[in-house]
């Protein structure tokens, strides 16, 4: 009888040792998921911060354009400088900012062209200076008119709220 209180007692052990291994196993498997899961959220969350650090490069491009015709520095170079910061406008936002910065670099050419119809080495026409004075009149007011809103175009794309939120 001895040896079959044994045998009983063995039994039980096995069947305990192979509850916990299960539990084990589940147990692991949990830890597992929560891994997986943690390094999800931060995959993601890299992803939204490259993604804002882009936009916000190109929205530093229109905002240093914006600064050169404000200061009377505007050159073939800051224009080359605005399309090498912005090219991947029409990547990383919708359809409205890719046309507000077309707006902004029209009327930037339209200021460039005037101080380039004005150098005495060009000999333009009294004509072509005119329509180019006005021409550049009217992109400098635009350039006056939206720099106080210059950050509007780019809230939905910048706006701490989308970028916790992942909504753009």
């Amino acid at each position: 009888m001895g040896n079959g209180i044994w045998l009983v007692a063995a039994a039980g052990n096995a069947a305990s040792a192979d509850t916990a291994l299960r539990w084990l196993t589940v147990v692991v498997a949990l830890i597992g998921l929560s891994i997986a899961g943690n390094q999800y959220r931060t995959s993601h969350n890299k992803l939204r911060l490259d993604l804002f650090e882009k936009r916000y490069a190109v929205y530093r491009g229109l905002a240093d354009l914006f600064a050169a015709v404000i200061n009377h520095r505007l050159t073939e170079a800051e224009i080359g400088k605005f399309f090498e910061t912005t090219d991947a406008k029409r990547f990383l936002f919708g359809e409205e900012v890719e046309r507000y910065m077309e707006t902004a670099w029209k009327n930037a050419e339209a200021i460039l062209h005037f101080q380039q119809v004005t150098d005495p080495s060009k000999h333009a026409g009294p004509s072509m200076i005119e329509k180019a004075r006005v021409d550049c009149e009217i992109a400098r007011k635009w350039f006056a008119e939206q720099t106080p809103v210059l950050s509007k175009p780019f809230q939905r794309y910048l706006g701490f709220r989308s970028i916790l939120d992942g909504t753009t």
